[in-house]
């Protein structure tokens, strides 16, 4: 996400909440990693302007979500 890159992950663990589908990235079923399992949302990530909006869309996310500032403050309020 740091790197602007659009991402794929299945569903399962912590992707649901890493990546939001269609947004950032795409999420498939889990145990569908190959291109059947992709669905049309990774059609529609093939797409290099749509692939690129969705990561340049990881940038705020980052630093709200996953920054060292607010890692801390997570820690802190529990």
């Amino acid at each position: 996400m740091a790197s602007g890159a659009a991402l794929v992950a299945a569903r399962a663990c912590a992707a649901e909440f890493v990546v939001e589908d269609g947004v950032t990235g795409v999420l498939t079923a889990p145990r569908r990693c190959d291109s059947a399992g992709y669905g049309s949302g990774t059609a529609d990530s093939a797409i290099p302007h749509r692939r690129i909006a969705m990561g340049e869309r990881h940038a705020p996310r980052v630093e709200e979500k996953f920054s060292l500032d607010a890692e801390a403050n997570a820690i802190a309020a529990v």
